[in-house]
């Protein structure tokens, strides 16, 4: 007879410790240790390793581990996992739908309902439920027809596993509750249980008599008490000592399972971006009150995959790195629904949106602006479903149709008066035919790449396919460590489905067929994405209820997350209660509540946070568990605070951002020593500010800081005093900061080493260069994707090679009429013109390795003069600006710079404008000595007024509505119009 140890107590009473304690007394190959599932033996496991040291990890094992290893040890049978299973269950349902079995019409109608994948896998799900919560035969005597169908299933299912000599992890219950397999041992550890299903009790029965010495937890308490009464009737029958263990847990502990608990705190907040800056806020400051990143754990229930972003976009902003350790599902990855896309297409009717996504993601071949084309050619159009060899055809006559076009167009641009004849659009229409001889190239490339899946019939075949596929993928551009898991278990599910189809000797399948089968497969698949060392750790619920840490953030505590489960899909709950003889969806509940408090109570401080209402003012209702929490820990919900005030400058950006509308809080004006919207500007006292002001006065000045001050002195504070980063919109166009790099590197570079005279030897090979140049410095600054690159790259060559034809190369103005482009050309002294040639790029000062003295009357300036140009009487300054003129002033300080470090007279200043393709504020000598005077003194006012810490808006409608902190000033109306003040 077994002796037999229960440590039966409380939650966090110490069980497991008292386990491991026994545990440690006994040879390590003489012990298995059962848990019921996986991170809960991982956990047991680690927990060992830490108190004893040397374990026999192989030891520690699930129960499904092992019985399936004990029956396979034991017989010559194969185990079906959820894969197999499902294969076989669609087999059936397929044989029950289109075969003439002698079936009732009314079951044949039952299983075209549920021939669809989803429903497919909920009504395994079922037969599982069926095989582990009732009795052998019990679900025999079936009442309607629905009952009827599923008992055929299973009879036709429990003879396939015959057939193919199959079995799954209920049969293996049963085999050793059975005594079929001969199990033995000397000493058994049990835990992690907070049930039995009436076939583990048999199984544990028989497990349990074979043993020399058991030693087994159970939990008391009032939620555990239905469950522990299953573990509790398991032992009946054997002799075994009780001992009782006492709750050692925290306080949040105490309040979750007994009542009258601390450490929890609910709030909730208006919407979800609300919630999600406040905990990524609060976090922050606890970081910068000491705590560690990993003291900290943020649990989400939602599988929204949106909220998981948007909260670590926040942490991202507050510059905290942050691991996501949940489960991804597969088809989330965008790399996993890249290698899903040609089966897609090919089974679809080779839809016009996906083709072009399977261009794009390279699978056709280089072709950088195969987009263009596709617009162009308007091969979006069509018939939404056509055959492999219809969409071929129907593209490839579009192609030729629209190079039809582009001949004529060619023939009708070079047939007009010579005077009028436009050569950049001829230059563009022969460009583009180039464009459509490449994109028929890559047409047939893509429809011979899906040709492969168009024939494709053994399995064999298409396991093949998709290993070329992610061979070519993976090498062809670089793969986060999250693709790359991905991918690992992609890789694993394609050859585990053509094993399984072996293994049922199905050889060949349509391709139709085959995406059936791999959606069903992969809809719910998931990986394990990447997890950095220095992080804050982002859970799902069930991987955080193994994860102790000191702080736990619940997020999105609402309904519909807390509780979760889905319900049974055949049977109502009044239908499940007759056939299983529980209620199945209130034990559901339980199990997800379970899940919660388990999580909940391995932390010593928690924060539950929720929003109330949708983006769209749609009111959302909170967990049902909130009122059980409220009264366990006699708390109240309380409205969200308001972001904690890590310094001065950031608990202003706060109030501005919460104060739009005009509402004043004279609380926080007063305590920080400020009247934002009587007076409409900040004056900083403290000295640490004031410190921090004069210290940017003692750098040397930028023209553009010195004139963003001039424009708007609170701009200017918004910048530069408080540091806001700006917002960057992921969007078709590049930000001021990346066009003017691109602008100036190019124009440098095209007219620094081939010249002016070169640019135009170039003739119709000028595009081409340019584009080339473009896109060298493009790649440098943006991180646009494919298509939305080639636009741009477009749009820039575009853009440039318009700017170096009109000003640059144009030659074409009378040297006896005034013009900006004869003055940016020629200078003229006693009627004898003098040509400017470029003669100095990028001449920086004040910077580091500068070598030119850039201090002007005792202030020290820096920057960069974007040209300047050579004659034999002096230089001329020009400074490039992508669209509009700058500030006159801008050309003076530039001049007097280059005057003094250079001796040279400067002659001329111009700003050339690359988008207008024009040269503007062209100033002469005198006009530029002129302005100089005007300058020193409103730097010197800029200085003097920075350093003391006042910032007073310069505000009106048109300079604020374009302004980056618009959003953010005070400076607002209710209306949204901004006034200049009188």
């Amino acid at each position: 007879m077994s002796e037999i140890k229960l440590f039966i107590g409380p939650p966090l009473s110490g069980k497991t410790d008292a386990l491991i304690e026994e545990l440690s007394k006994v040879d390590p190959f003489e012990y298995i240790f059962i848990g019921s599932q996986g991170e809960f033996v991982k956990f047991a496991g680690n927990l060992a390793a830490q108190k004893i040291g040397a374990i026999n990890r192989s030891a520690f094992k699930t129960i499904d581990q092992f019985a399936v290893y004990n029956v396979k040890k034991a017989k010559n049978i194969i185990f079906a996992d959820k894969a197999l299973k499902l294969s076989i269950l669609t087999s059936v349902i397929e044989e029950m739908t289109s075969r003439n079995l002698d079936l009732p019409k009314e079951i044949q109608n039952e299983a075209k309902i549920v021939k669809h994948r989803s429903t497919v896998e909920k009504l395994l799900s079922l037969i599982d439920d069926i095989k582990t919560y009732m009795k052998e035969e019990e679900f025999k005597s079936a009442d309607t027809m629905r009952d009827l169908f599923i008992v055929d299933v299973m009879d036709k299912m429990k003879a396939a596993f015959e057939k193919y000599h199959l079995f799954d992890s209920y049969d293996a219950y049963k085999m050793i509750a059975d005594r079929e397999i001969e199990i033995s041992g000397k000493y058994l550890f049990i835990d992690g249980f907070y049930d039995f299903t009436p076939i583990v009790s048999e199984f544990f029965k028989t497990v349990i008599s074979r043993f020399d010495k058991v030693f087994i937890t159970a939990t008391e308490g009032e939620i555990f008490q239905k469950g522990t009464s299953t573990i509790l009737n398991t032992l009946e029958g054997f002799k075994y000592e009780k001992i009782h263990t006492k709750f050692k847990g925290s306080e949040i502990a105490r309040g979750l399972f007994f009542g009258s608990g601390n450490g929890l705190k609910i709030y909730e907040f208006e919407k979800a971006t609300d919630e999600i800056e406040w905990v990524a806020g609060d976090v922050k400051q606890m970081l910068m009150d000491g705590k560690q990143l990993g003291d900290f754990e943020i649990v989400v229930k939602s599988e929204n995959n949106d909220y998981i972003k948007k909260l670590q976009d926040k942490f991202e902003e507050y510059s905290i790195s942050t691991s996501y350790l949940g489960h991804k599902r597969m088809l989330q990855n965008t790399v996993i629904q890249q290698l899903m896309l040609p089966l897609r297409v090919v089974t679809g009717g080779y839809p016009q949106d996906l083709l072009i996504s399977l261009v794009m993601a390279g699978f056709a071949g280089v072709h950088s602006e195969f987009d263009l084309i596709y617009d162009l050619a308007h091969l979006r159009r069509g018939p939404l479903r056509l055959s492999h060899s219809g969409r071929l055809k129907n593209w490839m006559e579009r192609l030729d149709s629209f190079e039809k076009y582009l001949s004529k167009k060619a023939v009708l641009l070079s047939n007009e008066r010579e005077d009028l004849i436009d050569k950049s659009a001829l230059e563009e229409v022969k460009r583009i035919e180039k464009l459509v001889v490449l994109a028929k190239d890559t047409v047939k490339n893509l429809f011979d790449f899906l040709k492969d899946f168009e024939k494709a019939s053994k399995i064999s075949a298409y396991s093949e396919i998709f290993e070329g596929m992610i061979n070519k993928l993976t090498t062809s551009k670089k793969m986060s460590t999250d693709d790359l898991n991905a991918i690992a278990e992609f890789r694993t599910l394609i050859f585990e489905m053509e094993n399984i189809f072996n293994f049922m000797g199905i050889k060949e399948m349509d391709n139709s067929e085959y995406r059936y089968y791999i959606e069903m497969q992969i809809k719910d698949e998931t990986y394990t994405p990447e997890e950095k060392a220095d992080a804050v750790r982002i859970s799902d619920l069930l991987t955080s209820r193994f994860n102790h840490v000191p702080i736990k953030i619940f997020v999105d505590f609402t309904d519909g997350n807390y509780p979760s489960f889905q319900p049974n899909y055949f049977y109502n709950s009044v239908e499940e209660e007759k056939h299983f003889g529980t209620n199945r969806m209130m034990k559901r509940l339980l199990d997800d509540r379970l899940d919660l408090y388990t999580a909940t109570s391995h932390a010593g401080e928690v924060y539950m946070t929720m929003p109330i209402s949708t983006q769209e003012g749609v009111r959302i209702l909170p967990s049902l568990y909130l009122s059980e929490l409220e009264s366990n820990f006699n708390i109240l919900k309380e409205r969200g605070p308001l972001l904690p005030p890590m310094s001065v400058q950031e608990s202003i950006i706060t109030y501005a951002k919460s104060s739009q509308s005009g509402v004043v809080n004279k609380e926080f004006e007063h305590e920080y020593g400020l009247d934002l919207f009587k007076r409409r500007k900040v004056i900083l006292e403290d000295e640490e500010n004031l410190d921090f002001c004069d210290g940017l006065a003692k750098k040397p000045v930028s023209f553009y800081k010195f004139s963003t001050y001039d424009q708007c002195p609170m701009r200017y504070f918004f910048s530069y005093v408080m540091e806001i980063p700006q917002t960057i919109k992921y969007d078709l166009d590049l930000d001021s900061l990346e066009l003017g790099t691109v602008y100036h590197n190019v124009l440098r570079k095209l007219i620094s080493e081939i010249g002016r005279e070169g640019l135009r030897r170039l003739n119709t090979e000028l595009r081409s260069k340019i584009a080339e140049t473009v896109k060298a410095e493009l790649e440098k600054v943006s991180f646009f994707e494919m298509a939305i690159f080639e636009i741009n790259l477009l749009k820039l060559t575009d853009t440039i090679f318009n700017y170096l034809c009109k000003v640059e190369l144009n030659e074409d103005f009378d040297l006896k009429k005034r013009s900006n482009i004869k003055d940016y050309k020629i200078y003229m002294e006693n009627k004898e013109g003098q040509p400017f040639v470029p003669y100095k790029f990028e001449l920086g000062f004040g910077m580091k390795n500068s070598e030119i003295d850039s201090d002007i009357n005792g202030i020290k300036f820096v920057g960069r003069i974007d040209r300047v140009d050579l004659c034999n009487s002096g230089v001329m300054i020009v400074d490039y600006k992508s669209k509009n003129a700058g500030d006159k002033q801008q050309l003076a300080l530039y001049s007097m710079i280059y005057e003094k470090a250079f001796d040279q007279p400067v002659l001329r200043a111009v700003f050339s404008t690359i988008e207008n393709a024009e040269v503007k504020n062209v100033m002469n000598r005198e006009k530029i000595l002129e302005i100089e005077d005007e300058l020193i003194s409103g730097v010197n006012s800029f200085l003097e007024s920075s350093k003391s810490g006042e910032f007073t808006p310069k505000a009106c409608k048109d300079t604020c509505r374009i302004c980056d902190f618009n959003e953010t000033c005070f400076v607002r109306w209710p209306d949204g119009t901004f006034k200049c003040p009188k």
